[in-house]
């Protein structure tokens, strides 16, 4: 139901993942040479020891990501249901923020280069905070039908 504000939060929680396929997560220098970390590929024109790899882990859980809150929008009649499926939500986002540290940090120990954070590691902590504003959201209802129930 749209008409509801935690389906709008849910709408934008699953939409922030997908903005870290297309922007810059982590910039990786080494003198003059620069590698950047997207989503689903590294962008290594000039670190030849990073061409060809990509990071599986987080493309994985960033569909996951991506997918979970839209998932959970299609289930608004069973509010318990849809209150799991956005706390794993966050859960996966979660871990798709501790696989992306795991891969940043292995990738500057493995080649030596300096890391910097990129504006695309905005947009998961984004899509947590609105996946916990529509678990309140969620919260709201549910505790809305059972005082309608009492009342019954």
């Amino acid at each position: 139901m749209i008409q509801r504000i935690q389906t709008i939060y849910l709408l934008l929680a699953g939409v922030m993942p997908a903005f870290t396929f297309c922007l810059p997560l982590a910039r990786f220098t080494q003198g003059e040479q620069t590698c950047l970390l997207y989503g689903c590929h590294y962008d290594a024109a000039q670190m030849a020891e990073m061409a060809g790899r990509h990071p599986f882990g987080l493309a994985v859980l960033g569909l996951l990501a991506l997918l979970l809150p839209l998932i959970a929008i299609g289930g608004f009649k069973n509010r318990k249901r849809q209150l799991r499926q956005t706390h794993w939500a966050v859960a996966l986002q979660v871990g798709w923020l501790l696989t992306y540290a795991a891969y940043s940090l292995s990738v500057a120990n493995r080649t030596g280069a300096d890391f910097t954070p990129g504006i695309g590691l905005a947009f998961p902590l984004l899509a947590i905070i609105l996946l916990l504003l529509a678990a309140r959201g969620i919260r709201k209802d549910e505790a809305l039908v059972r005082a309608a129930d009492r009342i019954r």
